[in-house]
């Protein structure tokens, strides 16, 4: 148990492949030793399954994480708060890869089934309406996601004092709603919080500057969005490497604000750099692979280049009606 305790430390750090490697290592011997049905054996791999959707790995996670889902259920049961957890990491996968239905219909299963048995006020019933909100505004349903999200908040201050996480959360919700200031406050005052007290360099830490660099280029303090977002893309090529879906995010935000600028050659060129990349990694039809076809078309019309601009809007168009639907307005 000290070794999945290491594992799990090591990935809250950020160092991922160390704690893939742990938790592989341990499954082996805990599968040896102790039976693949035993707890320890199905935690380990739970854990390892965890690790390698962070690590963008999301058909092994998916392999890995269905056979524990099954070998769970059959010795656990479909209440037990192991299955719960392993559900919840399918939910995160399948946010992973762009299907967002599917994440919600999952994770609501989470919610209900952790309020009936450990009540509304356990940390992990709040973990799992926080991730609910986050796919509900995901596809543009803001009113539940508020509703699901402020529920969340109000428990979390009363319980705990303190709810960084979902204050950005709800902080996404208000953008998509247009209150870009209220946004921004809020997630500043997170990322003096996180950067406090988990550290600058933390994932968490990284994850919330990038979002904030976002609301802050959207405001046009374009050079101010450049430090942030150079800051997080360093830390991210360092730790997890040119071709991870999170420092492709980041060069995304970097391509973004030079577009800003009306510096498209730059702009594209990063653009292309990145689209290349999700394609063989993501795939074509991601949501992040068609958001970065989404800024070329951009591009594209800017710079006059509607012959090369047409097609593509197209084939956007296509992609994102078949993954958000017609009514959404992403796809309107």
């Amino acid at each position: 148990e000290s070794t999945l305790l290491v594992a799990k430390s090591l990935s809250g750090k950020g160092d991922f492949l160390a704690s893939e490697s742990q938790s592989r290592t341990l499954a082996k011997r805990a599968g040896s030793a102790l039976g693949q049905q035993h707890p320890l054996t199905l935690e380990s791999r739970r854990h390892l399954g965890e690790v390698l959707i962070l690590l963008a790995r999301y058909e092994e996670a998916q392999e890995t994480l269905s056979e524990v889902l099954r070998l769970q259920k059959e010795s656990l049961g479909s209440d037990h708060e192991f299955t719960l957890r392993t559900l919840a990491n399918l939910a995160v996968l399948h946010e992973q890869e762009g299907n967002y239905s599917e994440a919600t219909s999952v994770v609501r299963k989470v919610v209900e089934t952790r309020r009936r048995l450990l009540g509304n006020s356990h940390p992990h019933t709040l973990d799992a309406m926080h991730k609910l909100g986050i796919y509900l505004t995901k596809q543009g349903e803001y009113a539940e996601a508020k509703g699901v999200l402020q529920e969340c908040l109000d428990i979390k201050r009363r319980v705990f004092g303190q709810a960084t996480l979902s204050e950005v959360a709800l902080a996404s919700v208000l953008q998509g709603e247009g209150r870009l200031n209220e946004a921004k406050a809020i997630v500043e005052k997170a990322v003096a919080n996180l950067s406090e007290n988990s550290g600058e360099r933390h994932p968490t830490t990284l994850a919330v500057k990038d979002y904030l660099a976002e609301l802050i280029r959207i405001g046009g303090n374009y050079e101010e969005a450049l430090k942030l977002l150079n800051e997080v893309v360093n830390v991210r090529r360092e730790r997890l490497g040119d071709q991870h879906p999170d420092t492709l995010s980041a060069l995304r935000g970097l391509a973004n604000v030079r577009y800003s600028q009306r510096r498209y050659g730059q702009a594209e060129k990063i653009y292309d750099e990145v689209i290349t990349v999700a394609r063989r990694v993501l795939g074509e039809e991601h949501p992040f692979t068609v958001g970065i076809a989404h800024n070329l078309v951009a591009v594209y019309i800017v710079t006059d280049r509607l012959d090369e601009a047409e097609p593509l809007c197209r084939e956007v168009a296509e992609k994102q009606t078949k993954l958000l639907g017609p009514s959404h307005a992403f796809t309107v």
